[in-house]
């Protein structure tokens, strides 16, 4: 069992008084931001102060496991920007109450498409996406990546096959599908 003394203070990147971190986060390529950020911290676990609220970001996969236990932890909606969403779209998976039945209806629909079985049988498509993005780097040998632009497409093509069996082929041309163009707006 954990105690007080256990307990140590979640460790957080140097702010600018009164401003916090969100100065310091880039508008352009903020992933990669976070990400060499983490680089800092791994122990998993570091803490921000983003537009006057204390963000924790967790990526140690034990603290995962240990944050997403729902009988010890729950989904915070006030004091966070989930709040001005709910404001303005009412409640849904994201911006519901963890005891409001929109969040279990939406819960037990999705629930299933994200079990380990049903993860294994997506292993396959999102092997083929992965080696489409390979090909694609292996064809352009010697030339600059857009990782940025590449990990989109990667993403968007293993959602599409996967979720819904849709062949994107984005690695097989410069431009995006138009459905993609309008997803990304």
């Amino acid at each position: 069992m954990t105690t007080s003394n256990d307990l140590r203070p979640i460790r957080s990147p140097r702010g600018i008084p009164l401003l916090g971190h969100t100065p310091q986060i880039p508008s352009t390529n903020p992933v990669e931001y976070f990400g060499e950020l983490s680089k800092q911290f791994p122990e998993g676990i570091y803490g921000m102060d983003i537009a006057g609220i204390e963000q924790v970001f967790v990526y140690d996969p034990d603290l995962v496991a240990e944050v997403c236990d729902e009988t010890r932890f729950f989904k915070q909606i006030e004091k966070t920007p989930l709040q001005h969403v709910r404001d303005f779209a009412g409640a849904g998976l994201f911006t519901a109450h963890q005891h409001e039945e929109e969040w279990g209806m939406a819960h037990r629909v999705l629930m299933p498409a994200f079990s380990q079985r049903a993860m294994k049988a997506y292993y396959g498509q999102m092997l083929e996406i992965a080696q489409n993005l390979v090909g694609k780097w292996e064809r352009r040998e010697g030339q600059p990546v857009n990782i940025t632009d590449d990990y989109t497409r990667l993403t968007l093509d293993t959602i599409a096959l996967s979720g819904f069996g849709y062949r994107f082929q984005s690695f097989d041309k410069e431009e995006l599908h138009p459905f993609l163009n309008a997803l990304l707006g």
